[in-house]
């Protein structure tokens, strides 16, 4: 099977021709740049990350340089983040794997904001915002990483208490639960060798689409390698592990979940900005991965690019609005009851290549 052949494009499809002529579009871009200097040079103020992260996620400009390993860390409020940023504290830090790892919300180290007393005590008189925040904290990390294969997240909990004055925060295992280690992984052990088996596979696949120059030849490269090492199958067929990458990856057998997050995790590896969507398609739950090259954003569909039986297909492969629109509706909330997020603005037309 040949690799794709594709031609330069910019934003959202807008080609640049052989011969060296730019469209409108184009000249607009250097216009905004040359502008974007002169406000610099002339001391004009930037927003903050904090006002950029309140915008739809939606209206972010095509072609811009995102942070896509942060997209729904990057839409939460101030007291959602404090619980993104400790995951992703204990993620760094390794407390994740054990199981029955901690952090203290109020006096712990970790980036950007702890939670306030008096937050922690309204919560603890009934008050809901603090639930809510923890929920949202927790879908966002869920869905930025999907290396974190290993943690079963309904059992993490926000444990707080007051003593007189003193109030503390803890996010960490449940009162009733052993730890909150995902079905499969029996021991801190057994993670950590679930871990290697699945940062090899991930390198193995990015290694071979590093040969490919072109950004869309990458990417095609991860859809058939994932193809050709998944199978679909259902929770009641095959039981654990098919919701995460380490299931599709080295297992060899995921629901979309699973394929969506294998594919995400590959192309973080690589480099390529890539986004869990959660949505439905023909009419049931589904999950599937938008995906940016030469500046616009794309859908990528590999569970349904993954026939049973047959060669791998490209119905579903860096699709427009227009047409992937018409089978697949996105969901921006991420979990039952959660708060609801903005996806990446697919470009209305595919992105022009042949296989």
């Amino acid at each position: 099977m040949r690799s794709a052949v594709v031609k330069k494009t910019s934003a959202c499809g807008t080609i640049l021709g052989n011969d060296g002529e730019r469209k409108d579009k184009v000249k607009i871009n250097a216009l905004v740049a040359l502008l974007l200097l002169i406000a610099v040079a002339s001391g004009a103020g930037v927003q903050p990350a904090t006002a950029a992260a309140e915008q739809p996620a939606a209206a972010v400009t095509q072609g811009a340089v995102v942070d896509a390993q942060n997209w729904f860390g990057n839409q939460l409020d101030k007291q959602a983040k404090i619980f993104y940023n400790a995951l992703v504290e204990m993620r760094r830090n390794g407390s994740l794997r054990s199981g029955t790892g901690s952090i203290d919300l109020i006096r712990g180290t970790f980036s950007g904001d702890q939670l306030a007393v008096s937050d922690v005590r309204a919560h603890l008189n009934g008050s809901r915002p603090l639930t809510a925040a923890f929920q949202a904290g927790r879908d966002a990390f869920m869905n930025d990483y999907p290396d974190v294969f290993y943690v079963d997240f309904s059992k993490l909990t926000l444990r707080a208490t007051q003593s007189g004055r003193y109030c503390t925060a803890v996010l960490g295992k449940g009162s009733g639960d052993s730890d909150y280690l995902a079905e499969g992984m029996l021991s801190p052990g057994r993670v950590g060798v679930a871990i290697t088996e699945l940062d090899a596979e991930i390198d193995r696949i990015a290694a071979s689409a590093r040969k490919e120059t072109d950004v869309s030849a990458q990417l095609k490269a991860v859809h058939d390698a994932l193809a050709a090492r998944a199978a679909y199958t259902t929770r009641s067929q095959q039981g654990v592990n098919v919701f995460g990458a380490y299931g599709a990856l080295v297992k060899g057998t995921a629901v979309c979940e699973g394929y969506s997050r294998a594919y995400k995790a590959v192309l973080d590896a690589l480099g390529i900005p890539c986004v869990l969507v959660r949505g439905t398609a023909g009419g049931t739950a589904h999950m599937w991965c938008s995906v940016q090259v030469d500046g616009g954003w794309y859908a990528v569909d590999v569970t349904w690019d993954d026939p049973i039986g047959g060669s791998v297909r490209y119905a579903y492969f860096l699709k427009g609005a227009n047409r992937f629109s018409v089978s697949h509706q996105a969901t921006g909330v991420l979990s039952p009851n959660g708060s609801s997020f903005t996806y990446p603005a697919l470009c209305d037309a595919d992105y022009p290549y042949s296989v």
